[in-house]
């Protein structure tokens, strides 16, 4: 079967949608875990969405959906809103990756 030629910068997008949706359900299992304060506000609605929006952006990226433009800047979004809310958590070192994923995440999909 033959696999479509990705431009660089979908590449470097879908790459950081698999790497930022694995961070999430980590830092989404991890604040489970937790429990306190890491289960209030926003933060839980936050990592399951950019979870999501992630890996929906990566295979539709992938495969070359008509569709993907307009999720790319959704998931931007998503990762820019989540990055923000785990910021608020910077003392705690996973919140801290996972905000740093988001960003970089969001920055590569735009």
């Amino acid at each position: 079967m033959h696999e479509p030629v990705i431009e660089s910068h979908l590449r470097q997008c879908t790459q950081a949608c698999n790497y930022c949706h694995a961070v999430c359900e980590q830092t989404l299992h991890y604040c489970l875990h937790k429990g306190g304060r890491l289960l209030q506000g926003d933060c839980v609605q936050a990592l399951i969405d950019c979870s999501q929006i992630c890996q929906l952006t990566q295979d539709l990226t992938l495969r070359q959906s008509p569709l993907q433009e307009r999720t790319r800047g959704l998931c931007a979004e998503a990762c820019h809103r989540c990055a923000q809310i785990c910021q608020q958590f910077q003392e705690d070192a996973q919140m801290h990756v996972c905000a740093n994923m988001c960003q970089q995440c969001a920055t590569a999909c735009q």
